[in-house]
């Protein structure tokens, strides 16, 4: 039972010896301080490779503001120094009404360097805007405060392309809005 109602059920196995978790989880609901959870949910695999799969888990957060649905899969995968999120999932925004996904999406972190370098690769689908593909053409590197210092990505839309360089204070965008080739916007924003 939650502190303000509800019940989360779970059914399955952990084992100590092997860090293996195989559970299924149902959330009728449930209430923590200012969270309420619904729908069901697993886990399975290792610390080092664990894969979590949402069947419409819906997430409401009175704190936040926010209400999303999840349904798809995540998987987290740690093979220091490098640690690897694949998700393949579609996030309904309950409360904006917008419909968000990621496919075949792939985020890696290498922790070899000082800062840590980052790699972005898959699809990104918001519902007003449509499907962006998203590539990382240079590792984006971040500084202590969270903010990109160096890379590079590209995004690809229907009929455009547009290219993100990041630098320790700001980052410049370029767009070919038909792509043919030729730059037809720029910009630099600072982080400020």
């Amino acid at each position: 039972m939650g502190q303000c109602g509800g019940s989360v059920t779970y059914d399955g196995t952990y084992d100590d010896e092997t860090d293996y978790t195989d559970v299924e989880v149902a959330a009728s609901n449930f209430c923590n301080d200012q969270q309420t959870l619904n729908g069901r949910l697993s886990i399975e695999g290792y610390s080092e490779a664990l894969t979590i799969n949402f069947n419409y888990f819906n997430i409401r957060d009175e704190y936040l503001g926010s209400n999303a649905t999840l349904n798809g899969r995540t998987e987290f995968i740690d093979n220091y120094p490098n640690y690897t999120v694949k998700a393949d999932i579609v996030i309904q925004d309950n409360q904006l009404n917008r419909l968000y996904m990621l496919k075949n999406w792939r985020e890696t972190v290498d922790e070899t360097t000082f800062t840590a370098q980052i790699s972005v690769s898959g699809d990104l689908y918001e519902s007003d805007k449509g499907y962006v593909t998203v590539s990382t053409l240079e590792p984006i590197e971040t500084n202590v405060d969270g903010y990109p210092e160096s890379g590079k990505i590209k995004m690809m839309g229907d009929g455009s392309t547009a290219w993100v360089t990041f630098y320790s204070s700001s980052y410049l965008v370029e767009v070919d809005s038909d792509n043919d080739a030729l730059i037809d916007d720029n910009n630099v924003y600072s982080y400020d």
